[in-house]
């Protein structure tokens, strides 16, 4: 009784911290910095392991996004626990890096492009050209190589003839001036999109990109039958992932020759 009476004596208690400035504000603040990031990072890691056993569909987006925030967390938690110790765990630092460099690898695989005509059939695409033809046309063409599977005849405008597109009409630089500080939550973001699909929309499609279309247009009616009409559909580079999501693009069906541009 009396330890217990002497634990709440007046002589016993805690002298309030003088002063709202110095090491020890400093020590605190990095302490609830520490404690509030390791709550944020650990309550992402529960978020991201409830999706996955939810059984509710998520894209690599979904993924990406909430991987971003939760690295954000880790790096403050390690700058707040080396304010705290001194920097004796400087280690950490290039440890989070390696990690997250090898999940940005997997999460965000780099796009290798490699040189090709404007306009390609898909018998003359390789797995390795991915990055110039885009994941759809990349994985038809596979299928149509390595399976038994029928394939339709069919051709790809690559990102070769968008950079041309996009250079003949002098819009190439002005699309990288528009989305120049542009981030996913910005306010201005429909008005540059707006902005920039309009000037898509309006240029001209330069006439060799028009040449190979028709060419390769003639090459499959000779191959199928005459006037026979085609399903103009996107294969962006990094569609259906972080990039964009399933549905964003049109796709334009039944259209003839005289059609075909236009439809591109």
């Amino acid at each position: 009784m009396k330890g217990l009476l002497r634990l709440f004596s007046q002589g016993d208690r805690c002298e309030p911290l003088s002063g709202t400035t110095g090491k020890h504000v400093e020590k605190y603040c990095h302490f609830r910095d520490f404690l509030s990031n390791n709550r944020n990072a650990l309550r992402l890691l529960a978020e991201m392991e409830m999706l996955y056993y939810s059984g509710r569909a998520f894209t690599s987006a979904d993924i990406s996004y909430q991987y971003e925030n939760l690295f954000g967390h880790v790096q403050n938690l390690v700058r707040s626990l080396n304010a705290l110790a001194d920097d004796r765990y400087s280690s950490l630092k290039l440890k989070a890096k390696e990690i997250n460099s090898s999940v940005t690898s997997f999460l965000k695989p780099v796009i290798t492009r490699v040189a090709m005509p404007s306009v390609v059939s898909l018998a003359e695409i390789l797995p390795s050209v991915f990055g110039s033809v885009g994941g759809k046309a990349a994985h038809l063409a596979t299928i149509g190589k390595q399976t038994d599977l029928v394939i339709p005849a069919g051709f790809v405008v690559t990102a070769t003839g968008y950079d041309l597109f996009l250079q003949a009409n002098g819009i190439d630089q002005m699309v990288l001036d528009e989305l120049a500080g542009i981030s996913p939550g910005d306010s201005r973001l429909e008005e540059v999109s707006t902005r920039l699909t309009g000037l898509i929309l309006t240029a001209n499609v330069p006439d060799e990109i028009v040449a190979f279309i028709h060419a390769h247009y003639d090459m499959i009616e000779r191959e199928t039958q005459p006037g026979i009409h085609l399903a103009m559909r996107s294969s962006a580079v990094r569609e259906d992932s972080d990039a964009s999501f399933a549905g964003q693009y049109r796709s334009v069906l039944n259209v003839p020759r005289k059609h075909l541009v236009e439809a591109y």
